[in-house]
């Protein structure tokens, strides 16, 4: 999708998810298509977008903090609709590769290093490519291109022959207008193969690689009407990739699970809005599982019903019904990222209305009400990467009616708070030591901010730094348990004024354990003679984290009884070595006086524990001075015949 205006707004994200004022920055006529790169190697995001009525490619390179360098325009096939950025050449820079809708080609353009890309190379393709995908489809480490033909109904895919060249195009049959296309392994033999939707024939083509870039005759498989997008996850947690369709004719997206050996099974639909457009799959909800958010573009006698689907996966490639939320006027193209840092993925849609709308992850899988931003006309595109290096996801936004750009830097003050380096977990200190760390240096950060929770009823924590850096101090543990610290927002503000959104965090939670394993013995009286030259028992160790298994072994147990008997219990080695857990049972043994026991041995035996035998995993020893201690006796009381 593109835009008219000839100019990209690009819009800086600031604070929560916001996004600064767009700034707009001339391309082509017509920009259809924006994707990120970086295109002169100095590790930053740089723009190149399609213009249409140009047949050109306009290069935006990004300087230190956000603003674009002069475009450099650069000839293409006829038409360009689609772009896509790979190393064609293997030289480690991105080159650009088109696919030209009314020149019936796909251009390759070669970076020449600082952003400048080469005079094009066209390559024949079948009538009408509107997609163009990129993946290695012969396994020699280049790679090639695929294009959805729409008049042709195929796919051309053209092999990377070395040196950013491309080979003829071999066209595959697909279903009649074919409009979109990826790439993915469908039947997991480490191959890439082919998906595409086909708007007039209701299916979606699947063709399986058959190795050195040569593709099997196309499977089809029915979809909802009309279907225009197709994207690819594992839907239902069976390590295969399957299929997500909408159906803009009937309202739906079709979700086709992957049977196996590269075959789809029957498709299942789900409700969205109406004239459902373009779709991504991400976690919404932190469950493990590729949720789907649908934008729908309403258009028609819906056209002022603009809105965003949500469908949460429940498990075994199933969704819940839709939840919608309010965009833009006419989403045309939608995207998820993480805008402000708190580990859940947020959403962002361009509306063909000349907004973007970001929506921000509430952490349960529902979404805040849409913030709006200014962009150029006609936004169709969006696409999301860091274009001023400061590790946060900006936006950039194609506006097909004003041929514009728009990029929102993201503004957000970002916080992550984890275990200090250093830090033991598990631990018996008194203390438990986190460390701060926000995107920017702030101001007002203290100790009212640091949220304490877990399981350990930590009650103080002390904060100490300046900058970007500080060091959290967290004590008054009452029980052993878990110590676990966060920042919510609004805690601290960088030098322009920004608050801070909630931290994430790696690995913010510490086990802390002040008491030692308690252990108990589990023996039978004795009160018949028995000739046996052993006799056994159990102890159970426990703790309130884990016991250390190591820590059993030789020497832990010894049995003290009458007229001196003393002797050092045999460890019976468990078959299956011991785990660290709460509970571990050890068997010993101990030879019986004499070799039998008999009324001679009467009396009670004391089992003692060994001073520094047994440790939980934080480093506790059980309870033992260095006399030992007394967990348990059994006694031998054998009755006259």
């Amino acid at each position: 999708m593109g835009t008219e205006s000839g100019a990209v707004g690009v819009l800086l994200g600031y604070g929560n998810g916001g996004f600064a004022p767009r700034v707009d920055y001339d391309t082509g006529s017509r920009a259809f298509g924006v994707t990120a790169g970086d295109f002169n190697g100095d590790g930053k995001s740089d723009l190149a977008v399609a213009s249409f009525d140009n047949n050109t490619v306009s290069v935006l390179l990004t300087k230190g903090t956000f603003n674009l360098g002069a475009r450099g325009d650069f000839p293409t096939g006829v038409g360009p609709q689609s772009v896509t950025a790979a190393d064609f050449n293997g030289d480690g820079r991105p080159d650009v590769a088109t696919a030209n809708r009314w020149g019936d080609t796909a251009s390759v353009l070669l970076n020449q290093g600082n952003g400048a890309l080469g005079p094009k190379s066209d390559y024949g393709t079948a009538s009408l490519p509107l997609s163009v995908a990129s993946a290695d489809f012969n396994g020699d480490g280049r790679p090639d291109l695929a294009t959805a033909n729409f008049n042709g109904g195929s796919a051309s895919v053209l092999l990377n022959i070395g040196g950013g060249a491309f080979g003829a195009n071999s066209d595959y049959t697909t279903g009649s207008h074919c409009c979109s296309i990826i790439s993915a392994d469908f039947n997991g033999d480490g191959r890439p193969d082919l998906a595409t939707a086909n708007a007039a024939a209701n299916t979606v083509s699947v063709l399986l690689n058959q190795g050195n870039g040569v593709f099997a005759a196309a499977a089809n498989y029915a979809t909802g009407a009309k279907p225009a997008w197709v994207a690819s996850a594992d839907f239902n947690g069976d390590g295969r990739p399957d299929l997500a369709v909408v159906n803009v004719d009937s309202n739906t997206v079709s979700v086709l699970p992957n049977i196996g050996n590269g075959a789809l099974g029957g498709k299942s639909d789900w409700a969205t809005g109406p004239y459902p457009y373009s779709v991504a799959a991400g976690d919404f909800n932190g469950d493990g599982r590729p949720d789907l958010a649908v934008v729908n573009n309403g258009s028609g006698p819906a056209y002022f019903d603009s809105s965003m689907s949500v469908l949460l996966n429940t498990g075994g490639g199933a969704f819940a019904p839709k939840a919608d939320y309010r965009t833009g006027s006419s989403p045309m193209a939608v995207t998820s990222v993480d805008f402000n840092g708190d580990g859940k993925a947020d959403l962002a849609v361009a509306n063909y209305s000349g907004t973007a709308s970001v929506l921000l992850n509430k952490g349960d899988g529902t979404f805040a009400t849409k913030i709006d931003y200014p962009t150029g006309n006609g936004s169709s595109s969006i696409a999301s990467a860091d274009f001023n290096t400061d590790g946060k996801p900006d936006l950039a936004v194609a506006n097909k009616l004003s041929s514009t750009v728009s990029v929102l830097l993201n503004r957000t003050t970002m916080a992550r708070i984890n275990q200090a380096p250093g830090q033991a977990d598990p631990t018996t200190g008194s203390t438990v030591s986190f460390l701060v760390t926000f995107s920017d240096p702030v101001s007002g950060f203290g100790s009212g901010h640091v949220i304490l929770g877990g399981t350990a009823g930590a009650t103080t924590a002390a904060v100490a730094g300046s900058g970007r850096t500080y060091a959290v101090t967290v004590s008054g543990m009452k029980r052993s348990g878990t110590v676990i610290a966060s920042i919510g927002e609004y805690a601290a503000q960088d030098a322009a004024g920004y608050w801070n959104a909630p931290s994430s965090s790696s690995d913010n939670t510490v086990v802390f354990n002040d008491v030692a394993p308690i252990a108990s013995l589990v023996a039978s009286k004795i009160t018949k003679a028995k000739k046996k030259k052993t006799w056994s028992f159990l102890v159970t160790y426990w703790d309130a984290i884990a016991v250390k298994a190591a820590t059993i072994g030789k020497g832990d147990i010894v049995v003290a009884g009458p007229k001196g008997y003393k002797a050092v219990a045999k460890w019976v080695r468990p078959k299956t070595p011991f785990r660290d857990r709460a509970s571990i049972t050890a068997s010993y043994s101990i030879a019986v006086p004499g070799g039998s026991w008999d009324r001679r041995d009467n009396g009670t035996y004391k089992v003692v524990l060994q001073y520094r035998h047994i440790s939980d995993t934080a480093g506790n020893w059980t309870a033992a001075g260095k006399r030992g201690l007394v967990i348990g006796s059994f006694k031998v009381k054998i009755a006259k015949k």
